[in-house]
Parts: structure tokens; C-alpha cells; sequence
């Protein structure tokens, strides 16, 4: 059914012209990038898609009537595994020494038969293999137990502080702080020489990274 514009949609240009009908329609029933209405690039899909396929039976002398009547007299099944197929999802097995058709088969067949290079011989080889494991239980290897050398941890050294006047004070001894508290001297000294090593370590580190 054909929609003419609107006065609004032809005075503002939103209209266009279907080179299929060669009739004016309103831009929001067009498909502009194909200059059709509607219903003109559904025809035009249709057909493109239907020489599409056609173009693929037509190398094989085929046309769109021969894939039908194979498909009726296969029952539209493949002609090896027997599954469902359709004139879309169909392919055309020949012979790739002469050239001849020999049936229609489903994507997965007819690719398999090209892996086996059109072998009878490796076909064969082939089934005898899987006949001869079917069945077969799946053997479980007994799992090997290594053991894991066990790498004993270096203990750590007690890190000491010598005061002046000779004592050695070990720094990972929980009761210092409450001794610092009350040695003040104790504690100038420790800040002291811990601001020492904190420069010390960061001169190190710039000579490392220089």
C-alpha cells in the first residue's frame, strides 16, 4: 500500500523517491541507502540472496529446480549422516578429478570428506579405529607423589644499638619502649642514630639507581 508524503514532509525534503516503484514515499518508510521504499528493498534483498546462491549450485551446472528435486530424493537429508538440510544450507559434493555431482551433503560431511582428501583407504583406516577403541575404559595412571624439599627459613639476626657509653640494646625487645620512656638520653640517642641509617640507606640507594 503506497503512503504518499505528507505537505509537511515534501516542503521540509523528507520524502524520498523508490527507484523500484518510481513513487514518493516518506523518508521514515525508505531505506535510503539503497534509494527503495520498504517494500522494494525487501524484493531486492530477496533477490540479490536468491542469485547469491544461485551463483554457488551454477558452477556445478546446477540450477535452483536440480537442488530441489536432489533434495526431494534424498528426503532433505544429508547423504551421509542423514541429518536435515535445506536448499540454503546444503553443499554440493563432487568429484574433484572429474568434476561430477555426486550428492548434497550437510557442511560438516562434505568438509570432513575434504580432510580425508576423498580417500576411501584412509576413510576405511579410519573406522576400523574408532571401531576398535570404542568402548574401551578410560585407564586412570596412578598419581606420583613427589616430595617437596622443605627450604628451612634463615633465622633472623637480633638487630643492636650501642650507646655511648657501650650497652648493647637489642632493638626487637618488646620492654624498650617502656624504657625509653623513661631514659630520655636513651631516646636522643636511638633517634639519633636511627636518622643515621635512614639517610645512609637513602645515599645507597641513589648510588645504586646513578
Amino acid at each position: 500500500m503506497h503512503i504518499p508524503p505528507s505537505s509537511e514532509e515534501l516542503s521540509s525534503g523528507s520524502f524520498l523517491c523508490c527507484i523500484g516503484c518510481e513513487r514518493e514515499w516518506p523518508l521514515r518508510l525508505t531505506v535510503p541507502s539503497l534509494d527503495r521504499c520498504v517494500n522494494c528493498a525487501r524484493e531486492w534483498w530477496r533477490s540479490e540472496r536468491e542469485a547469491r546462491v544461485g551463483s554457488r549450485w551454477k558452477k556445478y551446472g546446477l540450477s535452483h529446480n536440480d537442488v530441489a528435486e536432489m533434495l526431494e530424493a534424498q528426503g532433505n537429508t544429508c547423504a551421509i549422516c542423514s541429518s536435515k538440510i535445506s536448499s540454503r544450507g546444503c553443499h554440493v559434493d563432487h568429484d574433484h578429478k572429474s568434476g561430477a555431482v555426486r550428492a548434497l551433503l550437510c557442511r560438516r560431511c562434505n568438509t570432513s570428506l575434504g580432510y580425508f582428501d576423498d580417500d576411501p583407504d584412509i576413510l576405511r583406516k579410519a573406522a576400523h579405529y574408532i571401531e576398535r577403541h570404542r568402548g574401551q575404559i578410560k585407564s586412570r595412571r596412578p598419581r606420583i607423589m613427589r616430595a617437596i624439599p622443605v627450604i628451612p627459613l634463615r633465622p633472623r639476626k637480633p638487630h643492636h644499638f650501642v650507646t655511648r657509653s657501650g650497652e648493647r640494646i637489642d632493638l626487637s625487645d618488646p620492654s624498650l619502649l617502656g624504657r625509653l620512656k623513661d631514659d630520655k638520653e636513651l631516646e636522643r640517642e636511638l633517634d639519633a642514630y636511627l636518622t643515621h641509617k635512614i639517610a645512609s640507606g637513602r645515599k645507597h640507594e641513589a648510588r645504586t639507581k646513578s
